[in-house]
């Protein structure tokens, strides 16, 4: 966004001041990369990209649509054959980037400077066909939120998509009248901003319990390995998150679970059968949940597998429940 400078004149000026001034307008400009402590240029908001937006497929992509890393889509419409994808009026790929630090994810969520991305172009991000086809609808998957504007300063009417509004795997229609139906004719969006945010998500229950199946005989065990949990996501409210039984609600991490720790003499699990509820889980099969999780699975709702025989060649020693990755489809 570009900013406004204001100057006061104050008098008398003493002659050394009157030359330091002339010095630094001087200096703004005939040359302006020499910084000046009372004259700021801010670059045009479409120049300042940090990180630099990365175009790729989504649905085609190797990273898993269950993921917090952040993915948007914008589109004018569905392809021939109904489908949302990458054509050349769309766009598809990761707003701050293709590598996502699972391990500092509490200190990117909480840092402003890394959080909020700087108000962009729709036609120098997007390209020229996007801009002049419209962008209709929009796709949102990750921990981030997407701000559309019709002005190209992100300034004025907007509309908002993040993935807590992503209820299916599909396109979001973009709202071009800004809530006025009687609007002469829709507008088209020419700026945007993303946002790194878990969502806005209210208290829930996270509940997840898991076992081999019944498959004692396959596995030798006497008895049906089955475990139970419950997680606390408080959402938007503040409360202390230090306990194993909380989701922490700014970075939406849970904690690292050891199925020794739960199933006494119990070293994994060979998963077969699973219901999750109201989050994201991730399984591992070392105890440490480190690595690429074996399995990753849960929604903004809720998710049952039975008799799920493809994961039962490794048994699954860790795991963690996280606010859910979106969207909300099964």
């Amino acid at each position: 966004m570009r900013q406004s400078h204001r100057f006061s004149y104050q008098s008398p000026l003493s002659n050394s001041n009157n030359i330091l001034i002339i010095i630094l307008l001087f200096n703004f400009f005939v040359n302006p990369t020499i910084s000046s402590p009372l004259i700021r240029r801010t670059p045009p908001y479409h120049q300042r990209r940090n990180p630099p937006l990365e175009r790729t497929q989504l649905l085609l992509s190797t990273t898993p649509i269950l993921s917090p890393l952040c993915r948007l889509g914008v589109y004018h419409d569905k392809n021939g054959l109904g489908q949302f994808i990458a054509t050349s009026r769309s766009w598809e790929g990761f707003p701050f980037g293709s590598s996502y630090s699972d391990e500092n994810r509490t200190a990117l969520i909480n840092s402003k400077e890394d959080t909020f991305a700087q108000c962009s172009s729709v036609r120098a991000e997007f390209g020229e066909s996007v801009a002049k086809a419209g962008i209709r609808y929009a796709r949102v998957m990750g921990y981030c939120a997407c701000t559309f504007w019709f002005e190209p300063d992100c300034t004025g009417d907007f509309d908002y998509i993040g993935h807590e509004r992503q209820l299916t795997i599909d396109a979001y229609q973009l709202d071009l009248r800004n809530n006025n139906a009687s609007a002469a004719s829709p507008r088209e969006f020419n700026s945007f901003r993303c946002t790194k945010n878990t969502g806005s998500r209210a208290w829930s229950l996270c509940e997840i319990r898991f076992s081999n199946g019944g498959y004692n005989q396959a596995d030798k065990v006497k008895d049906t390995p089955t475990i139970t949990r419950r997680f606390v996501d408080s959402g938007l409210k503040t409360v202390e998150e230090s306990s194993p039984d909380m989701i922490n609600r700014f970075s939406g991490r849970g904690f690292c679970i050891k199925v020794s720790d739960e199933l006494k003499g119990v070293d994994g699990i060979a998963m077969r059968e699973w219901r999750i509820s109201q989050c994201t889980c991730s399984f591992w099969t070392n105890d440490t949940c480190r690595g690429n999780p074996y399995i990753v699975d849960g929604i903004r709702g809720v998710v049952e597998r039975k008799d799920i025989k493809t994961f039962a060649e490794q048994k699954i020693k860790s795991f963690r429940c996280d606010a859910p990755y979106g969207p909300s489809w099964v």
